[in-house]
């Protein structure tokens, strides 16, 4: 049995910029070792989170059992964070746009 190879999110990443895409979703099914793998990618903080969601959305349509899934990179930690603090920003901005 060779060794299990998983899809770098680089490829995704490459995928995106050769195409000009937002967001990519790479799913592969290795037979060998019964695996479905899925790597996302997405431009902005906002695509990273629904890049993510796509994929466990479509790995949940195959059946596959989500709770043995390995992570090897998530964005969606730095994403989810990077969002709040856009959320903030704005926020705190329209507040201080209301003071001129």
């Amino acid at each position: 049995m060779s060794e299990y190879h998983q899809v770098p999110v680089a490829v995704a990443e490459e995928i995106a910029f050769r195409f000009e895409k937002d967001i990519v979703v790479i799913l592969c099914w290795s037979e060998q070792f019964e695996k479905l793998h899925t790597t996302t990618f997405g431009q902005s903080a906002q695509d990273k989170l629904l890049a993510a969601e796509i994929g466990e959305s479509l790995a949940r349509h195959c059946n596959c059992d989500l709770s043995q899934t390995r992570t090897y990179e998530d964005f969606r930690l730095d994403a989810g964070r990077l969002k709040e603090e856009n959320d903030r920003l704005k926020a705190r901005l329209a507040e201080l746009e209301q003071w001129q």
